[in-house]
């Protein structure tokens, strides 16, 4: 899983993420996303982990909502957007929020992953 982990890094080394759910298909995808979270999410004040999360383009809209959301991604660079973003989020703002790179190492068997 070593390398796979270190595949996700590069190529989202060569990605501007925090522009993808911008314009296109990544706008489609976003409001088709938020649309999916109206309908199915429980309502706030409810706890999200955003897992692999990127710059936090759906935890900042949640907060925003008035939701609790966490954040963990694999991509130092997505981690550090998502802080900042999530900093002035909205409700809430200024708590400092759990918002962490992860690797699986031991965590592998816990998640599934062989």
């Amino acid at each position: 899983m070593g390398q796979e982990l270190d595949d996700i890094r590069a190529h989202y080394g060569d990605v501007r993420e925090e522009d993808r759910l911008v314009a296109g298909v990544g706008a489609l995808e976003r409001v088709r996303t938020q649309d999916v979270i109206r309908r199915y999410a429980a309502t706030p004040p409810a706890r999200v982990l955003d897992v692999g999360g990127g710059p936090g383009a759906y935890a900042t809209w949640l907060v925003q909502r008035g939701y609790d959301v966490d954040l963990v991604d694999p991509v130092s660079r997505h981690v550090e957007q998502a802080r900042t973003a999530l900093a002035t989020a909205g409700p809430g703002q200024g708590r400092e929020r759990d918002v962490v790179e992860f690797t699986l190492g031991d965590h592998q068997q816990t998640l599934g992953v062989e």
